[in-house]
């Protein structure tokens, strides 16, 4: 940061900024990608009483709060995985968001993880793990 520019910590956001949120483009051309992409950008840039001005004014526009990415995971799922994302996640909660988690369909080598998932033989961690090319724990892929 340049010494010219004095460095901005808990800037008031008016009615205007926050909603200027809800008119955020897709970054990508899935059909959700536009709600799920103003969703994911207003909790990485807001604070929690701006967020929750927002999914105000984000749900009386019509937009839908259990949106999906392209892996089938919610925005409340998102959050519940981030250490200090437990008063966005009962912000989102309390609108009526629901925590979905990703729905692992994939085959890796020859092996089919959907149908591992289904019958329980792995997790849906591991199963998603596998699809993105990570590798799970040994806990993960026995759970």
């Amino acid at each position: 940061m340049k010494a010219d520019k004095p460095k901005v910590v808990d800037e008031v956001w008016d009615e205007a900024r926050i909603r200027s949120f809800l008119h955020r483009d897709a970054v990508d051309g899935e059909p959700n990608a536009a709600d799920y992409n103003i969703l994911l950008r207003a909790y990485q840039g807001m604070r929690p009483g701006d967020f929750t001005q927002f999914i105000a004014a984000f749900v009386a526009e019509g937009h839908d709060l259990n949106v999906t990415d392209a892996r089938g995971q919610s925005i409340a799922a998102f959050v519940a995985r981030h250490r200090h994302g437990a008063e966005f996640l009962a912000i989102l909660e309390a609108a009526g968001a629901r925590r979905q988690l990703p729905q692992p369909h994939t085959t890796v080598g020859a092996i089919d993880t959907t149908a591992l998932f289904a019958e329980g033989a792995i997790s849906a961690e591991a199963a998603v793990a596998a699809e993105i090319g990570a590798r799970p724990s040994a806990a993960e892929a026995r759970s």
